[in-house]
């Protein structure tokens, strides 16, 4: 699997951001929730975006890579 947080240069980082944003915007299809705006917050070991709602709400979404198990995101 490849290492989906890994960049060399300033494209590779571009470019790996804009598939995280593709798998934020396919993991919010699978909530009922009335979004309206998707940003982009940090990039550490996790890729960050806030998502605003037509209420008062906002949610914090997540990508993790590959290198930590499912175990391991939980606690």
């Amino acid at each position: 699997m490849k290492d989906f947080f890994r960049y060399d240069t300033m494209e590779e980082k571009e470019s790996m951001l804009a598939r995280a944003r593709n798998v934020a915007l396919t993991a919010l299809q699978q909530y009922d929730l009335a979004w309206e705006r998707i940003q982009f917050i940090h990039l550490s070991d996790t890729i960050t975006y806030k998502i605003e709602t037509s209420t008062p709400d906002s949610y914090l979404l997540r990508i993790h890579s590959d290198r930590w198990s499912k175990e391991e995101i939980q606690s």
